[in-house]
């Protein structure tokens, strides 16, 4: 089950929902363009949660 973050948590949170076999990797940039985080998943999943001070839908592509 998924389920958000509260306001309290004082992070900005994306949840993107996707299909896994469409993925082969996840990567995660500030708004300047650099790339602050990438991951190659190994098992399947519906949903991509990425949490923080600078993040925003237009810091994460995946391919």
């Amino acid at each position: 089950m998924l389920q958000s973050l509260t306001a309290k948590s004082g992070m900005n949170t994306v949840v993107l929902n996707v299909s896994s076999s469409s993925v082969s990797e996840i990567v995660v940039k500030d708004s300047s363009g650099n790339v602050l985080g990438t991951l190659k998943p190994s098992k399947s999943f519906n949903n991509i949660i990425v949490s923080g001070a600078g993040v925003s839908e237009s810091t994460i592509s995946y391919n």
